[in-house]
């Protein structure tokens, strides 16, 4: 019997290297005694890299197309992701997965609804220049028609401020500010409290996300390494998405902080988010 061909798998990958800060640091005009301030700004190489390793284990083995798209704004980040959309549906014959892959800087905010309503949480990831909630990009995916797997690797933080304002100055008043460490246990709290904002969109998509400590200098480590492992070492004939998202949350905390340095002993909360109608394979 000839070998069937492998599934179509179409992948786009946005990687953000340069933190917010970076664009907004600003100096004074130098004086003429002084050499013209142009810093360069601060990338993150190892994000690159992990991303890099990921991307080459996609196109390897398990066909696909991988798009990268690096240090994007806010505005840029949606673009992306609509023109990748509308490539899919204009090719859906030739298409059976979709693969979403987010990696930058994030964080958790609360957001104040349109209609004045009470606030709600929403993940956020940043661009160059801002953020944005992290489902205001995954929204967009449901319009391809296909399942479609999801992998973000943005820190969500372990600290929660309690900021007093001055009602006068209307400004933070100094040493005022409280935080709250938020342990790996009360993350994933966080990161479930968030689901109802997905379950208002998700159709046909599983999300894997990572939350890690907001000291951590992170990187795009671990959830990308130990995916690209996973994904080299299990049968993808055999093993479906689901299993490769538990295989891999596995694996994370498994080289958790107590064995890797730059985590600072913190522990790393990966959790993923099923809606898919129905198992699918990337063979």
């Amino acid at each position: 019997m000839a070998e069937l061909p492998k599934r179509k798998n179409v992948c786009l990958m946005i990687v953000n290297e340069v933190l917010i800060k970076d664009y907004s640091q600003e100096k004074e005009e130098p004086t003429p005694s002084e050499a013209p301030f142009s810093p360069p700004p601060p990338t993150h190489h190892d994000r690159m890299s992990a991303a890099m390793d990921l991307k080459a284990t996609l196109e390897k083995h398990c066909a696909c197309r991988v798009e990268m798209r690096r240090n994007l704004t806010v505005k840029e980040m949606k673009i992306a992701v609509d023109v990748f959309v509308n490539e899919i549906t204009a090719n859906a014959g030739d298409i059976d997965n979709v693969w979403l892959v987010l990696s930058s800087h994030g964080d958790w905010e609360m957001f104040l609804k349109r209609d004045g309503s009470p606030w709600y949480q929403a993940d956020v990831i940043c661009g160059t220049d801002d953020t944005l909630p992290v489902f205001s990009l995954t929204k967009p995916l449901v319009k391809t028609g296909k399942p479609c797997v999801i992998v973000v690797q943005a820190g969500r933080g372990n600290e929660i401020a309690e900021i007093k304002l001055d009602k006068e100055e209307g400004c933070i008043t100094p040493g005022e500010e409280t935080t709250t460490i938020c342990g790996s246990e009360g993350m994933r709290k966080r990161c479930e409290n968030t689901w109802p904002e997905l379950d208002a969109h998700f159709n046909n998509q599983i999300l894997l996300y990572s939350s890690l400590p907001g000291k951590a200098a992170s990187d795009g480590r671990p959830l990308l390494p130990a995916l690209k492992e996973v994904l080299e070492t299990v049968d993808l004939c055999t093993t479906d998405v689901e299993s490769l998202f538990a295989k891999t949350c596995q694996k994370v905390k498994d080289n958790d902080g107590e064995k890797q340095e730059f985590l600072h002993d913190h522990l790393v909360t990966p959790v993923y988010y099923n809606k898919l109608w129905f198992k699918i394979h990337l063979q």
